[in-house]
């Protein structure tokens, strides 16, 4: 009764606000002992206890209250019996969670997907991701969520971790491309979860070892939230382009981000974008709910979940027989979320942002297998890092290009560039064939690359002028190599920089 009262009171409103959210909370076990927990959270195992265990509620509680989100999609979750708890403790604090739901069959793997939510859920389902080798994974939640705008579906995964080759993500992601293809015509859904993969996977795939699917990847290639082809490196869909594509493309909101506001966990000292939520063009258009431009974030509890942009994870202490439990910390990974409305602009680009490489590689993206782009510290024109290139090849060719969009005012953009090699520099106006090739501070009608020898340890600044666009132009900049020669190239301190960005009119 409570909640049909709401939904009525809601409904009366001219504007109704979701907001949802997804977050991997790292291992939530229980005190039972079902023979499928990972070994340090068996009960019998060192300090797992009722300590522990409440400590752990606590502080995912604590997180989800502050975050208050009235869908939210949790991963690493033991049982349901568990996420009862977890959703106990939640409402204590405010959160007036009243359906829940779990991904699992009872002690089938040790964790699991589930949804929690302020509104209904029904017609939940549970799919199954057939991997090879008899090796199990997460199942695919599917639920439908009544608000008072009307009824969404809610998709929620947990895709097969790098612990195994991209085919195995795509396996999961043809899983969902399915569970899109049956849902009806006009259907709002949301994708969302942990994907185990970057926003821009198919530029990483090309460097990390991953690829055992001839460069399709799951995220970009199968839900199609790029326009890339396979085997290239990725540039992002844009609102606008998904909503002429329609039905089975994504608009993904990472790539508003930059910089520390675009990661969600961390490994090796690098930022990651492995936790999402994917939006089909229903939610891009003025018909019911829509996205609200620039509302995705990724929430730091006003920073005190981070440790040097780290996430702080739950914290345990090796010892010779195992690990002790320690009782502090959260998760490994940070909640993302995102505002729906039935009363907002449409989603819409706006310019890119400068940046020079001190969080992230700032949208450049590899062009050629054989080059490398990483962030090093190795020498830095500003700050403490800066974007080395290096590789070699027989022929002339590109090897970083950013994607870009022309600020307002802007007549001239610049780079600082130093190390081994000769470079070139070209720019050409986004899928066109015509490109400008930088010649001293000018453009040479031809299209022979004017290459330059790099000055090794000293950072010289090139100018290329912006006179053949206009502001608001999205943009290819392309960084040149030479044949037969090794480069080790330097980037930094780019003024026309950044993926592209969101605003509201």
């Amino acid at each position: 009764m409570r909640v049909l009262l709401l939904l009525l009171i809601l409904s009366l409103t001219s504007a109704f606000e979701l907001k949802v959210a997804t977050y991997n909370v790292e291992n939530l076990f229980d005190l039972k002992k079902s023979g499928h927990e990972y070994p340090q959270y068996s009960p019998s195992y060192e300090n797992w206890n009722i300590a522990s265990y409440q400590t752990k509620l606590e502080n995912t509680s604590n997180v989800i209250a502050a975050l208050n989100p009235d869908i939210l999609a949790v991963q690493e979750i033991e049982n349901e019996s568990v996420l009862k708890a977890l959703v106990n403790r939640c409402n204590a604090k405010g959160t007036h969670f009243s359906s829940v739901t779990f991904g699992e069959l009872p002690h089938s793997l040790s964790v699991g997907v589930g949804l929690i939510s302020r509104y209904p859920l029904s017609n939940t389902v549970r799919h199954p991701v057939n991997l090879p080798k008899k090796i199990k994974t997460r199942m695919i939640l599917e639920s439908q969520v009544t608000t008072p705008a009307g009824t969404i579906r809610v998709i929620a995964v947990h895709w097969p971790s790098k612990a195994q080759k991209e085919s195995f993500r795509n396996l999961a992601a043809q899983t969902v491309k399915r569970i899109i293809d049956t849902l009806p015509s006009g259907c709002e859904y949301l994708i969302l979860g942990d994907f185990n993969s970057n926003f821009d996977e198919a530029s990483s795939l090309l460097t990390d070892n991953q690829d055992d699917s001839r460069g399709i990847t799951g995220i970009n290639h199968l839900l199609k939230t790029t326009l890339s082809p396979v085997g290239t490196p990725f540039i992002p869909i844009t609102p606008e382009e998904v909503r002429s594509k329609g039905s089975s493309f994504h608009y993904n909101p990472w790539v508003e981000k930059s910089g520390t506001d675009q990661f969600s966990y961390r490994f090796r000292g690098n930022f990651n974008t492995i936790d999402h939520i994917l939006i089909p063009a229903t939610l891009l258009d003025s018909k019911g709910l829509r996205y609200k431009s620039g509302s995705f974030e990724q929430f730091t509890l006003f920073g005190a979940l981070l440790d040097n942009y780290t996430p702080i994870r739950w914290q345990t202490l090796p010892t010779k027989d195992g690990f002790i439990h320690l009782n502090r910390g959260w998760s490994d990974h940070l909640p993302v979320s995102l505002l729906l409305s039935t009363d907002c602009p449409l989603p819409n680009l706006r310019k890119s942002s400068a940046g020079s490489f001190e969080h992230s590689h700032d949208g450049w993206i590899v062009q050629n297998s054989k080059f490398l782009a990483v962030r090093s510290k190795e020498q830095s024109a500003e700050g403490n890092w800066s974007l080395r290139i290096s590789g070699e090849d027989k022929k002339n060719g590109t090897a970083v290009r950013l994607t870009a969009i022309i600020p307002p005012n802007q007549k001239v953009g610049t780079l600082k560039i130093a190390g081994e090699g000769c470079y070139g520099i070209r720019i050409q106006k986004h899928n066109s064939e015509k490109w400008f090739y930088l010649k001293g501070t000018t453009y040479s009608g031809s299209a022979a690359q004017t290459f330059s020898i790099l000055p090794q340890k000293k950072w010289t600044q090139r100018f290329f002028s912006l006179s053949p666009f206009k502001a608001g132009d999205t943009v290819n900049l392309e960084i040149r190599y030479r044949a037969n020669i090794q480069h080790g190239m330097f980037i930094d301190d780019i003024s026309l920089n950044g993926w592209f960005r969101l605003r509201e009119k």
